[in-house]
């Protein structure tokens, strides 16, 4: 496990906030390098509100009573000139927000994005930082830290329409 010093109420204390890393919790399908314009592609974040990191289990929301994530992650570069269609969660300003669904007990988002605009790709996708904030003046949060799955080695998902 992994701390996070975050300054709290005073400008000289900080908290000890755990953020656990996880890998490819952000989805993007089909899978493609190359699609066609008209084409439908599917992103999809799942957190469990239960979780791990090797030392300590949470559960973020007994703990947190949060609702929703705290925003994250911009993908304004996969819906500019493009339509697009939140299903589950929210967008704001094109950062994803996670919903809280009890009847799976986690946290999630889901868009489908139709690819109108032709050319080249280029989301960043590595050390993607998930917030869950209940008060952080009191230092009651939790941050996960995950990628895209399929990122290449520099941390970008890239495609291409044409």
């Amino acid at each position: 496990m992994l701390l996070l010093l975050t300054a709290c109420p005073s400008e000289t204390s900080f908290c000890e906030t755990p953020l656990i890393e996880r890998l490819d919790d952000i989805v993007i399908t089909p899978d493609k390098r190359i699609f066609a314009s008209g084409d439908t592609i599917k992103i999809t974040v799942s957190i469990p509100s239960k979780i791990s990191d090797n030392q300590e289990a949470y559960d973020i929301n007994a703990s947190l009573e949060v609702n929703q994530s705290f925003r994250f992650t911009n993908i304004s570069e996969l819906l500019t000139g493009n339509t697009y269609m939140v299903t589950k969660g929210q967008l704001v300003n094109s950062q994803i927000i996670l919903s809280y669904f009890q009847n799976t007990d986690s946290y999630e988002f889901e868009c489908e994005i139709t690819l109108n605009r032709l050319g080249d790709y280029m989301q960043f996708g590595d050390l993607e930082t998930i917030g869950f904030i209940k008060d952080k003046d009191n230092c009651e949060f939790l941050q996960i830290q995950t990628t895209i799955k399929g990122i290449n080695e520099d941390g970008f998902y890239e495609f291409t329409v044409q």
